[in-house]
């Protein structure tokens, strides 16, 4: 019985954690189809052009997506206030995971660039800033701002590149 009642939890834990997944990666769809739509309407394209640039965009999405989940270690550091634990790693897996985040940066670079190529067949140089530089450009664009992201230093990590230490 107790054997039982074990597997039985084991498998609605499974279920949960799956039924999770699920629900992030429906979410992430989303968000990345919200945010086609906005970059369509801010950059306005023609509709001959919306279909072209929301497909491609959401393929170019779904790329970097399955490269950061295929890259992304099975655990993550912990977090305390905010900043990650170092204290538990040796400083031999610390230097490997250094190493495992230049090779996703790399290897999301490569993606980037080759997006870029598809993206430059039909979007003039600015809209495609709004394309791969993130939101902080996006705002300037809705508030019929240039540069607005520039100038505010908008580019953190996580929007789009270039941002940290050091910006630019």
């Amino acid at each position: 019985m107790k054997k039982l009642l074990m597997t039985l939890a084991l498998v609605l834990i499974a279920s949960g954690a799956f039924a999770q997944k699920e629900d992030f990666a429906a979410r992430r769809a989303e968000w990345t189809q919200k945010r086609a739509e906005q970059l369509v309407k801010n950059m306005k394209l023609t509709d001959e052009d919306e279909g072209w640039f929301k497909a491609l965009y959401i393929e170019y999405q779904d790329s970097l997506n399955a490269l950061r989940d295929a890259l992304r270690p099975e655990t993550q550091p912990e977090e305390v206030n905010g900043m990650r634990e170092m204290k538990q790693f040796s400083d031999e897996e610390a230097q490997q995971m250094l190493l495992n985040q230049f090779n996703m940066e790399e290897k999301q670079v490569a993606v980037k660039r080759a997006y870029y190529e598809k993206f430059s067949t039909r979007l003039t140089p600015k809209q495609m800033m709004l394309v791969f530089m993130g939101p902080a450009m996006n705002r300037g664009a809705q508030n019929g701002q240039r540069g607005e992201g520039f100038r505010r230093g908008g580019f953190g990590p996580g929007m789009g590149g270039f941002g940290g230490p050091g910006r630019f």
